[in-house]
C-alpha cells in the first residue's frame, strides 16, 4: 500500500487532512483544468473494451435466436446417432434450456470473480485475459458441428458466460476509472450501447439469407471471436487504469504516465485528477483489504450495496427478457410472418441500440436518479398498456399494432435508465478498494435473477396469462419507491463527497437529490468537479 505522502507539483496536504490546490487558482483556471476532454486515448481505450468485451456479451444474448430450430435437429441427430436415442419433446425442451441456461450460470459466476482478478492483475490485464475465454468458446462453438458434440456447445456456452459475466463488472469500472468526472456517464453507459449493437448484430446474422442454416449456423456462433481478436490486440497498447495503479499498487509513476496519456496533458495540468485520487487513496488506506466476506459484511458500505444490488435487479425484474419472449407472438399476432417476425425483431433490437447512444447524452444531462425514476415510471405505463392490448387482441385489428408500438417503447424507455444505470452506478457509490468487489457481486445477482426471470416467467405465464407482465408493474412500483428514498444523485460528484453524503445520513433518512444538501466537510467540496 502507498504513503499518502505522495506529493505532486501544486498538490499539497492541508491542516484536516486532505489535499487542496493552492487557493491562488482561479474559478476559470479550475474550469478550465476540469473542462472534459475527449482524447484520442481514451476513445481507443473505450472502443477495444466495448468491441472485445460488451459486443461479443450482447452477441452471445441473441445468436441462439433466429437458428434455433436447426440446432435442435442437430442435438436430435447427435443424440440419436451417439446413444441410439429419440428425444421426446420433453427431453428436447430440458436440453434446450441447459444449452440456453448455461450461458447465464457461466455469467454469475464470471461476473463473481471479476472483482478478484482485476484486483489481482489490474483492471487491463484481467479483461485481456479472461478476453481467452471468449476466444475458446468461439472456437468450440466453430468445431461443434465437425465433431458432433452437444457437449462442446455446453462448454462453449458456460466459457463465453464467463466472459460475458466478467464483462459487464469489468467493462464499466475500467471505464468509469479512466473517464474524467464529467465523462463517467456516458462511458458508463457503452457497456449496453456495445451489447445491444452485439445483439442487433447476431439477429441480422441469423437470418436464414445470411448464416440462419444448416451449414453456416457453426461460424454464426463462433463469428464474435473477430471483435474480441481485434480489441485485445487493441487494448494491449492501451493504459491501465491511473487509480488503480495510484491507490492499489502504490506505482505513482506509472499512474501518471497513464493518466497523462488518457488526458494529453503534463501532470501539472492534471491537478484535479491528482487530489481526486490522492483523497482516495486516504480514505482507502484506512481499510486497505477487501475480500469477498468483508464487503458482505462491512456496514460502512452496506447502504450501497443493498442499493447498486436492488438496481440490478430492477433491470431484470423489469421484465425485458419477457418481453422480448414475447415479441415474436405479438408480431405474429399483426399478421406478419415468420421472416417478418425477424425483422421486426431486429427492429426491437436497433431500438434498444439507438436508445443506449441517447441515454449516454441524457445520463449526462439530467443524472441518474431522476432518469431513473423517469425510466421506471415510463416502463410501467408500456407493461401496463401491453397487458391491455393483450386482453383486447381480438377484440379489433388494430390492437396487435398498438402493442407492437407499446413493446417498441418499452424497449426505448427502458434503454435510457433501467437499461444502463445499474451497470455503472456502482463504480460511483464505492471507494475504490470494496468498489470491484461490490460491483462484482452487484452482477452476480443481475444475471442470476436473469436465470430466475427466464425459469420462472412460463409458469408465471400459465398461471396468469395476458396478465402475467402485472408481476414487473407491482415490482417496478416498489422499484420507484426505493429508487426515490434510497439513491442519491451521483452525476459529477466525487467517491469522498458521496462518501460522507453516506456517513452523515442515518439508516431511517431518505435520499435527497443533491449530496451538497447535506453537511460536507470543506476540502471534500473543494475537490469536486461541479
Amino acid at each position: 500500500m502507498p504513503s499518502a505522502s505522495v506529493f505532486v507539483s501544486n498538490v499539497s496536504l492541508n491542516s484536516t487532512g486532505t489535499f487542496t490546490k493552492p487557493s491562488s487558482m482561479t474559478t476559470v483556471d479550475r474550469y478550465e483544468k476540469s473542462k472534459p476532454r475527449a482524447t484520442w486515448w481514451l476513445l481507443i481505450t473505450s472502443v477495444a473494451v466495448v468491441i472485445s468485451g460488451a459486443f461479443p456479451t450482447g452477441y452471445n444474448i441473441g445468436v441462439l435466436n433466429a437458428p434455433q430450430e436447426i440446432l435442435l435437429t442437430f442435438c436430435n441427430q447427435t443424440v440419436y446417432a451417439k446413444y441410439d436415442l429419440v428425444m421426446s419433446k420433453t427431453q428436447v425442451n430440458l436440453l434446450w434450456s441447459v444449452i440456453v441456461s448455461s450461458f447465464l450460470i457461466g455469467g454469475m459466476v464470471g461476473s463473481l470473480f471479476a472483482g478478484l482478478l482485476c484486483d489481482k492483475l489490474g483492471r487491463k490485464n484481467a479483461i485481456l485475459m479472461v478476453n481467452w475465454f471468449g476466444l475458446v468458446g468461439a472456437v468450440l462453438f466453430a468445431f461443434s458441428q465437425a465433431a458432433a458434440s452437444i457437449e462442446m456447445l455446453i462448454t462453449a456456452r458456460i466459457l463465453v458466460g464467463i466472459h460475458g459475466g466478467f464483462a459487464t463488472s469489468a467493462v464499466p469500472m475500467y471505464l468509469t476509472e479512466i473517464a474524467p468526472t464529467s465523462l463517467r456517464g456516458p462511458l458508463g453507459v457503452l457497456l449496453p450501447i456495445g451489447m445491444g449493437l452485439g445483439l442487433v448484430v447476431s439477429l441480422t446474422l441469423g437470418l436464414e439469407s445470411l448464416l440462419g442454416t444448416e451449414v453456416a449456423w457453426p461460424y454464426l456462433l463462433g463469428l464474435f471471436a473477430v471483435p474480441i481478436a481485434v480489441g485485445s490486440v487493441v487494448l494491449v497498447f492501451c493504459p491501465e487504469s491511473p487509480k488503480y495503479l495510484f491507490i492499489n499498487k502504490g506505482r505513482t509513476d506509472s499512474a501518471l504516465k497513464e493518466l497523462c496519456r488518457l488526458r494529453n496533458r503534463r501532470v501539472q495540468e492534471l491537478e484535479e485528477d491528482i487530489m481526486e485520487m490522492k483523497n482516495e487513496l486516504k480514505e482507502n488506506m484506512k481499510s486497505p483489504s477487501w475480500s469477498f466476506i468483508k464487503v458482505l459484511k462491512c456496514h460502512s458500505i452496506r447502504r450501497q450495496l443493498i442499493i447498486l444490488c436492488v438496481c440490478h435487479v430492477g433491470n431484470q425484474m423489469s421484465g425485458i427478457n419477457a418481453v422480448f419472449y414475447y415479441s415474436t407472438g405479438i408480431f405474429s399476432s399483426a399478421g406478419m410472418s415468420k421472416e417478418e417476425s425477424q425483422y421486426a425483431s431486429i427492429g426491437a433490437g436497433l431500438t434498444n441500440f439507438i436508445t443506449g447512444i441517447v441515454a449516454a447524452v441524457l445520463v449526462s444531462k439530467f443524472g441518474r436518479r431522476k432518469l431513473l425514476l423517469t425510466s421506471t415510471v415510463l416502463t410501467m405505463l408500456c407493461l401496463v398498456g401491453m397487458i391491455g392490448s393483450f386482453i383486447f387482441m381480438t377484440i379489433a385489428s388494430f390492437v396487435p399494432y398498438i402493442a407492437i408500438i407499446l413493446l417498441l417503447l418499452y424497449v426505448l424507455v427502458f434503454g435510457i435508465g433501467i437499461g444502463p444505470i445499474p451497470f455503472f452506478i456502482g463504480a460511483e457509490l464505492f471507494q475504490p478498494g470494496p468498489k470491484p468487489t461490490a460491483m462484482g457481486i452487484g452482477c452476480t445477482v443481475n444475471w442470476l435473477f436473469n436465470f430466475v426471470v427466464g425459469a420462472t416467467f412460463p409458469f408465471v405465464q400459465d398461471i396468469l396469462g395476458d396478465y402475467s407482465f402485472s408481476v414487473f408493474v407491482v415490482f417496478l412500483l416498489f422499484f420507484f419507491g426505493f429508487v426515490y428514498v434510497f439513491l442519491p444523485e451521483t452525476k459529477d460528484k466525487d467517491i469522498i463527497q458521496l462518501m460522507t453524503y453516506f456517513d452523515n445520513i442515518t439508516p431511517n433518512t431518505p435520499a435527497i437529490n443533491n449530496v451538497e444538501d447535506v453537511h460536507i466537510i470543506p476540502s471534500a467540496a473543494e475537490n469536486s468537479v461541479l
